[in-house]
C-alpha cells in the first residue's frame, strides 16, 4: 500500500515490508535481502537508500520509496523538509556562503510575518557574535523573492527584531546589516514572499564594506538602477564624474540616511560619453 511520511534533512528511517498472505493467517515481515527484498527511490538526491530498508533524507524535495518482493510491491511517498525548518533548530551561518533551500519549509504556529511581509516557508539560521561590530547578512543566487529578518532573544525568550530587508521583485539578492553585541546570539529567518520557495545562498560577513550592485538599466531615458547596502546611523552620498584621471565628483542624488537595508537609486547617464559613479558612506 502507499503511505506518506515527512522527514527532515539528515534524518534516517528504517523500513520493512509487511505482507498479509491471508486475512486468517499471521502477517509476515520481510527484512532480509535473502528474502529477495529490494528497496529503491525515485530521487537519490532527495532520499537515498543506505542499506536494506535504511533510508536517509538528503535534501528538501519529494521522492517515492518502493519496496519489492516477487509480486508484492509497496510504495511510500517521502516528503523531505529542511533541517532548519523550526526556529529551535537553526543552521549556523558562516563567513563563506552556504547553498541551501526553503523548499517544503513551513510557518510555525505563532510565527510572525518577517519584515511585515506574509510568507509561509521560513527557515532559520544562527549567528553567535564572538566580537562586537558591524555584520552583513547577505543572500545571493536566490530563485525566488526573499524576505530576510534578524532577531535577538529578549528576556522571556521573546524575539526582538534587529534588522530586516525585502528583496525587490525578481531580484536574486538581498541583505541587511546591524551592529552586533559581543556574546549575543542572533537568529536569522529567511522566507519567501507569499510563501515562495527555492534555493539560495547565504552568508554572514563581519569584514563589511560598501557594496554597489547594478540591478538593471533603461534606454529611454538612459539610466542605471543601483542598489547599495546601508547601515543605520550612516549617510550615503551618490556622486558622478565625467573623468576618472583626475575625477571631478559632483552630487548626483540628495544624501540619504541608511536604514540597515538596501538603498535603491537611479543614475541617469549620457550615452555619447563615459560617466563614472561612486557612493560614499559618511
Amino acid at each position: 500500500d502507499r503511505r506518506n511520511l515527512t522527514l527532515r534533512v539528515g534524518q534516517r528511517y528504517a523500513f520493512s515490508l509487511l505482507a498479509e498472505i491471508d486475512p486468517a493467517s499471521p502477517r509476515v515481515i520481510f527484512r532480509d535481502a535473502e528474502d529477495g527484498l529490494t528497496f529503491s527511490t525515485t530521487d537519490p538526491d532527495v532520499v537515498t537508500v543506505r542499506g536494506l530498508g535504511d533510508v536517509e533524507a538528503m535534501a528538501p524535495g519529494v521522492a517515492t520509496l518502493t519496496a519489492a518482493l516477487a509480486g508484492i510491491r509497496a510504495e511510500a511517498q517521502l516528503v523531505v523538509t529542511p533541517a532548519n525548518d523550526e526556529m529551535f533548530l537553526p543552521m549556523p551561518l558562516e563567513s563563506q556562503a552556504i547553498r541551501t533551500s526553503n523548499v517544503n519549509a513551513s510557518k510555525e504556529a505563532g510565527e510572525a510575518d518577517h519584515a511585515g511581509v506574509p510568507g509561509g516557508s521560513s527557515v532559520w539560521f544562527s549567528w553567535p557574535a564572538s566580537a562586537g561590530g558591524p555584520v552583513d547578512i547577505e543572500i545571493s543566487e536566490a530563485g525566488f523573492d526573499t524576505v530576510l529578518a534578524v532577531y535577538r532573544r529578549a528576556s522571556g525568550g521573546m524575539l526582538e527584531p534587529v534588522a530586516s530587508a525585502v528583496a525587490e521583485s525578481g531580484s536574486t539578492g538581498n541583505w541587511t546589516a546591524f551592529d552586533a553585541e559581543e556574546g549575543s546570539t542572533y537568529l536569522v529567518a529567511v522566507d519567501g514572499k507569499e510563501g515562495a520557495q527555492g534555493a539560495f545562498s547565504i552568508r554572514a560577513a563581519t569584514e563589511t564594506g560598501l557594496t554597489v550592485h547594478i540591478r538593471g538599466y533603461d534606454l529611454d531615458p538612459p539610466c542605471l538602477h543601483l542598489e547599495v547596502n546601508t547601515r543605520p546611523g550612516k549617510t550615503y552620498v551618490f556622486e558622478h564624474s565625467d573623468t576618472i584621471a583626475p575625477p571631478a565628483w559632483q552630487p548626483s542624488h540628495p544624501s540619504v540616511a541608511g536604514t540597515g537595508g538596501p538603498l535603491r537609486l537611479t543614475a541617469y547617464v549620457a550615452l555619447w560619453k563615459p560617466c563614472f559613479f561612486r557612493v560614499r558612506e559618511e
